[in-house]
């Protein structure tokens, strides 16, 4: 039988404190990410996205192409939001 284990942060990491005090103070904060809503590891994101008559679109929740209307890429990870959210 398998056991879940939630996954434990390191807390002390300027990663994390730097996220929590961002989230803590969100009005008074340069937020790099805009109002995207999901990210992904690059490799991810492009494995799932393409461009199509110059518009580019991601099919990574199994529900079909959604136009991105959104995107910013941060070292590793692109954040992004499609069209309806």
């Amino acid at each position: 039988m398998y056991t879940y284990a939630a996954r434990c942060p390191n807390t002390t990491e300027y990663g994390w404190t730097s996220s929590l005090y961002i989230a803590q103070n969100h009005t008074t904060q340069y937020n790099p990410i805009g109002t995207c809503l999901w990210f992904n590891t690059n490799t991810y994101y492009n494995n799932h996205s393409r461009i199509s008559e110059g518009v580019e679109q991601y099919n990574g929740f199994g529900t079909g192409w959604k136009n991105v209307v959104e995107k910013v890429v941060l070292q590793d990870h692109t954040f992004f939001r499609v069209a309806g959210y």
